[in-house]
């Protein structure tokens, strides 16, 4: 019965060795801490080497890493007993992300060619560390990670993230006209003035925008199929984006809107032809500005055109969140949930004589952290 015993565990370290896949669930589940029996024997020498992902990443993406690893006797003691390997990625936050199991090797040994470890990009950062270990294997009977490293190699790269905007509600504190408004939206937004083409194409786009279809503008699309009286009114399909950057590596995104009422039919084509151009041609300008601020407020701008009856600009606006690491960046606004929501200003119009108390909206926004 012993020289059978003996003889399987000789068939087993000759029989070529494929990567089962493990899982750690988190930092809290996931501790590192050399077993007893790895601390009572002479392990043998790992080494690890991979080769970096190409191309640009992006946080949270899948990636790929190709590695091998190559086992040797232990410079004292030479070949000892059959050891238990992962290679594992390394979170940074004391946690091993997916792993790669080889049970029961032993010096001289290595990876099967081409062996691959699928993990997700970390955070975007300009210039992000990612870790990858070779340890002997530790299980607390349900979960694999990382006992013992025995050797690790990092490498750098610029990770970056992905971002749109949305125009989520506007609330009515009082119309324009005496009863009721009759409410268009626009919505646009920059990245500095790349793509500046896109805003001389504005259309009443429905879809939701990608990075390789950017959508920089909406509107004026009409709000609903009635006027609108006091009260806020959520609205939908008003998102433009995707936009992409690595955080710090300098820019801004700079978004407006704006909300009129336009309930003056007897003469349909002059908004059609000219009052939706003036609206969307204004807004443009006050984005495509290099100020250090952009203009929060230009409702007293648009009130100059020529409206007609009680119409009007609503609401106007301009934000611009810079491509920073510092709190109130763009990076810094949408780390920890991924999307930053903010209320406007109340901002305040005189409207015509005749058509009641001076206008009072305020508009919600969200920039959306899609890649988180």
């Amino acid at each position: 019965m012993y020289r059978q015993l003996l003889l399987w565990s000789c068939v087993v370290g000759l029989m070529a060795v494929s990567p089962a896949r493990a899982e750690c669930p988190g930092p809290k589940n996931c501790p590192k801490p050399p077993s007893e029996l790895a601390k009572s024997i002479i392990l043998p020498t790992a080494s690890i080497e991979i080769t970096e992902p190409s191309g640009p990443i992006r946080e949270h993406m899948p990636i790929e890493i190709l590695y091998s690893v190559a086992l040797k006797p232990s410079a004292v003691g030479g070949a000892k007993p059959y050891v238990d390997l992962v290679v594992c990625e390394d979170d940074g936050n004391d946690g091993i992300g997916p792993c790669d199991v080889y049970d029961h090797v032993r010096a001289n040994w290595s990876t099967p060619g081409g062996a691959r470890l699928q993990l997700n990009a970390p955070p975007a950062g300009a210039a992000v560390t990612m870790r990858v270990l070779v340890c002997t294997k530790q299980s607390d009977g349900i979960h694999i990670y990382c006992g013992v490293p025995l050797d690790s190699k990092t490498f750098q790269r610029p990770i970056s993230a992905r971002y749109t905007v949305s125009l989520d509600s506007f609330t009515v504190l009082s119309t324009r006209s005496r009863y009721h408004d009759t409410d268009y939206l626009t919505l646009q937004a920059v990245w500095i003035k790349e793509h500046q083409e896109l805003l001389d194409n504005c259309s009443n786009i429905r879809g939701q925008p990608t990075i390789e279809n950017p959508i920089l503008c909406k509107g004026p699309v009409k709000y609903g199929t009635s006027d609108v009286g006091h009260g806020t009114f959520p609205v939908s399909n008003m998102t433009v984006g995707e936009f992409e950057a690595v955080p710090g590596a300098q820019g801004f995104l700079t978004f407006g809107f704006v909300v009129f009422n336009y309930g003056f039919v007897v003469h349909p084509e002059f908004f059609t032809g000219d009052m939706a151009g003036i609206v969307k041609g204004t807004l443009s300008g006050k984005l495509l500005r290099n100020d250090p601020v952009p203009q929060n407020d230009f409702v007293h701008d648009m009130n100059l055109e020529p409206w007609l009856g009680c119409d009007g600009p609503t609401a106007a606006g301009a934000i611009r969140l810079v491509n920073g690491t510092q709190s109130d960046s763009l990076d810094g606004l949408t780390r920890n949930t991924g999307a930053y929501t903010q209320q406007s200003k109340i901002y305040v119009t005189s409207s015509q004589v005749g058509c009641g108390d001076d206008s009072r909206y305020l508009v919600q926004w969200t920039v959306h952290r899609t890649s988180w």
